[in-house]
């Protein structure tokens, strides 16, 4: 799994030239996530040539204006293109209202789903195939809440030494092992997947 981490604004409550305010963009794989959106937020994505559109969720930490000012923008800018999929906007209570209000006063134009959670209570708040994101409270002078991303179980590393030895030869056999599945060796000894995959 490739992991990264973009800060696009690291700046508390006032932007500057080439300090944004508050928001970090994650990609993993083909999943980008935005925490928090603070003014400048569009800016740094371009700046940094990052793909926008394919925003799945966007994590609001809280509802100061240095951590929510970008979002009204980020939502027209994402009905600039064909999005059909849904994008998931999670926070503590008064993201909906923010949203809402915003999209009417502005009369916003969008034309995909956006679906609002308000997180009340520490649990899981988004799933992938193979990952999750826990929402988690934090004490601040306002409803707070962190995120993180936590990653199931995956299997170790293939060891194509061992499989050979085993007499495992190079192919299709190999594929059913690291996929977790037993196999027969040439001699007719199965051959379990912990016989050949690390950790």
């Amino acid at each position: 799994m490739n992991l990264e981490a973009f800060v696009l604004g690291c700046g508390g409550m006032m932007p500057l030239p080439y300090r944004h305010l508050t928001s970090v963009l994650l990609r993993r794989d083909g999943d980008l996530f935005l925490f928090d959106c603070g003014e400048g937020t569009q800016v740094s994505l371009k700046r940094l040539n990052l793909k926008w559109k394919k925003i799945d969720a966007i994590f609001i930490s809280h509802t100061h204006a240095d951590h929510v000012t970008g979002l009204p923008g980020m939502l027209m800018l994402s009905a600039q293109v064909d999005r059909t999929e849904p994008l998931y906007i999670y926070g503590p209570p008064k993201v909906r209202e923010y949203v809402e209000t915003s999209r009417q006063v502005l009369d916003m134009y969008i034309n995909y789903p956006i679906i609002i959670k308000e997180i009340t209570a520490p649990c899981v708040v988004h799933e992938g195939k193979d990952f999750y994101i826990r929402a988690f409270p934090l004490s601040h002078t306002k409803t707070c809440v962190g995120y993180t991303l936590e990653e199931l179980d995956r299997p170790g590393e293939f060891n194509p030494e061992k499989a050979e030895s085993l007499g495992i030869p190079r192919g299709p056999l190999w594929g059913k092992l690291q996929r977790g599945e037993e196999v027969t060796s040439a001699d007719g000894k199965i051959v379990k997947p912990s016989d050949v995959m690390g950790e």
